[in-house]
């Protein structure tokens, strides 16, 4: 059965890091994270961490409301081909220890906008912000990736045998990594009937 999930974190109990610099977020700015490849203006980031008498997650989330998340160099081990054919990991500093961001430049047009229920619409009818997904089955090329719809938030995860050396969702339950989840959004069943969960 094919599965599509959307990331999330842990957040409540779970610390989470935070830019030294929040001007980073402006428009153009290094945080302003939208599916292209950063590497090459890439300047390792400084992070801290506002709640420090939290518990130490596996995989921290980048602010609050934040699609991105950061890792340590040992657990990209454990996660290293969903992590690798998602985009790029770069650089980040906390305390004098380096951590590594996920920037997803894998932005797949796969969300089956005609089976999809959105929020909102623009003046032209072109559905924003999706409440029940659905997606094209043979558009996925990797574990871990982003619609262009929400290229700025959401990341997403395709779950086709449940193998941890190939599946990020897989890979996080096999080795208990803490502080990221998975929801259901969309399955394909057996038949090729997809099916839609509220996001």
């Amino acid at each position: 059965m094919l599965r599509v999930y959307k990331v999330r974190f842990e957040s409540g109990s779970f610390q989470r890091f935070y830019p030294v610099d929040e001007g980073l977020y402006q428009s153009g700015g290094q945080l302003d994270i939208d599916g292209r490849p950063k590497r090459a203006t890439w300047k390792p980031l400084d992070v801290y961490v506002l709640h420090p008498l939290r518990d130490i997650p596996c995989v921290w989330q980048l602010s609050s409301g934040s699609g991105q998340f950061i890792v340590r160099p040992d657990v990209v081990d454990k996660l290293a081909y969903p992590l690798r054919t998602a985009g790029e990991l770069l650089p980040v500093n906390h305390e004098g220890r380096e951590f590594l961001l996920l920037n997803v430049t894998e932005v797949i047009n796969c969300l089956d906008r005609e089976k999809t229920e959105f929020r909102r619409f623009t003046s032209d009818g072109i559905g924003l912000h999706p409440v029940k997904y659905a997606f094209h089955a043979r558009r996925f090329t990797a574990p871990v990736f982003k619609i262009p719809e929400q290229v700025k938030s959401s990341i997403f995860a395709v779950e086709w045998s449940g193998n941890p050396a190939r599946e990020l969702k897989a890979a996080v339950e096999h080795h208990g990594l803490r502080g990221i989840k998975f929801e259901l959004v969309w399955e394909l069943d057996e038949k090729g009937a997809g099916s839609r969960a509220t996001s």
